[in-house]
């Protein structure tokens, strides 16, 4: 996600400076290269030798001849994509804000606002501080003035740091963000429904939402409004992440109708049929008979009321002799642009790390392994044009290149 950029990681004295090393480590999975900067107030929590192990390059403690806030962050050939200030104090936040460089920290943050370079700025600090009138204000001025600030997580008194994946989204959002998503709305069905038998029962199935929440995050570190509407989730969903929670498939389907969208992914394993269900606890002792009634199907309806947008599917099936053939059909039944098909069942779909789909448009196709590369190959789709996959190598005879998925 972010390979070839470089990035400068400014820590400042909070204790959240701690968790400097991992916001480093988890940026550098991605690809990029870390450069560590350190306030005078970091290094008394966390030593140079620590940022040096965890980036591989050396620490900037203090600005030298070399010039290092013009050669990082100046208007030069070969400087940094993005500066993140994380954690961020109260005291450095207002030092940048009043235009007032008395450290390396504050300094490289004067020259990227001058040269209106990628800043984000990661407070973390006790909740008194943070809703200092006076700090509310400095931070609005750096707002104004092109700075991103992540808000904190907030926890009893203290204004925390955010995960660090999270963070590595906010940075990816600011420097690889697609012009064609901004403003575009994006709607990611996810999860699994419920369908009760009686008051405390439940028929259901056990997919996790790993899927819809991996769609969700590609699409909004790409640059768009995105809204997740998840069905009793197993997997994290980000704080930067519109969330709106439901249960069964009938409350599912009333969010999605209110909210329109450019584009519709259900990537939710929604329950095919309704229950007749009975009131309070089933007694045990005796035999049940379950009534099932097949439901219409919930994306039928969504497509029926946003006729417009564009819509991508999802069709699982425990036969592999029968998927592509019939994921097409339901390409077809639906109107939807694209269908992602992927065999389910004992051991494998659900919640397995070793996810394999085929993506299907029109007459193309291309194999995805593992649900985050599904995930960025479905968001490339819904930004570019129609039919956009490559023909798979099973019907090319060849394997797929990555300059081939967009011509």
């Amino acid at each position: 996600m972010l390979s070839g950029r470089k990035i400068v990681l400014a820590v400042c004295g909070s204790v959240a400076a701690f968790k400097a090393p991992e916001l480093a480590r988890e940026i550098m999975k991605q690809g990029a290269e870390v450069i560590p900067v350190m306030s005078r107030g970091a290094l008394e929590f966390i030593g140079k030798g620590t940022m040096h192990w965890a980036t591989g390059n050396e620490v900037i403690a203090e600005i030298t001849g070399r010039t290092e806030h013009v050669e990082l962050c100046g208007n030069v050939e070969g400087r940094a994509d993005a500066l993140v200030i994380a954690p961020a104090t109260a005291n450095v936040i207002s030092e940048i804000a009043q235009g007032i460089d008395r450290g390396p920290v504050s300094i490289l943050a004067s020259a990227a606002l001058g040269n209106m370079m990628p800043l984000l700025i990661v407070p973390a600090m006790h909740e008194s501080l943070y809703k200092n009138p006076i700090l509310r204000s400095n931070i609005e001025r750096l707002e104004r003035a092109g700075a991103k600030i992540v808000k904190p997580r907030r926890e009893g008194e203290k204004a925390k740091l955010i995960e660090a994946d999270e963070l590595v989204d906010h940075v990816a959002r600011e420097i690889c963000g697609e012009e064609r998503m901004k403003g575009k709305r994006i709607v990611v069905a996810a999860g699994a429904t419920r369908e009760y038998i009686d008051d405390v029962r439940f028929i259901s199935n056990r997919s996790t939402g790993k899927m819809g929440v991996e769609i969700a995050r590609e699409a909004w570190r790409r640059g768009g409004e995105v809204i997740l509407v998840g069905a009793n989730l197993m997997e994290r969903v980000p704080s930067y992440i519109g969330l709106v929670e439901c249960e069964t498939a009938e409350e599912m389907e009333e969010a999605l109708l209110n909210e329109r969208a450019d584009a519709y992914v259900f990537a939710a394993a929604v329950g095919d049929f309704e229950v007749e269900k009975e009131e309070g606890k089933l007694g045990a002792g005796r035999e049940r008979k379950l009534v099932l009634r097949p439901r219409i199907k919930l994306v039928e309806r969504v497509r029926k009321k946003f006729a417009n947008a564009r819509f991508v599917i999802f069709k699982a099936e425990v036969d592999q002799k029968v998927l592509k053939r019939n994921a097409r059909k339901r390409r077809e039944e639906i109107g939807a642009e694209y269908v992602v098909a992927n065999i389910v069942g004992k051991q494998r779909g659900f919640g397995r790390a070793d996810y394999k789909a085929t993506i299907i448009g029109g007459k193309r196709e291309e194999e995805v392994f593992g649900k985050e590369e599904a995930a960025r190959r479905i968001v490339q789709l819904i930004i570019g044009g129609k039919n956009t996959v490559s023909r798979s190598s099973e019907a090319s005879g060849h394997p797929v290149r990555a300059e081939e998925i967009h011509r």
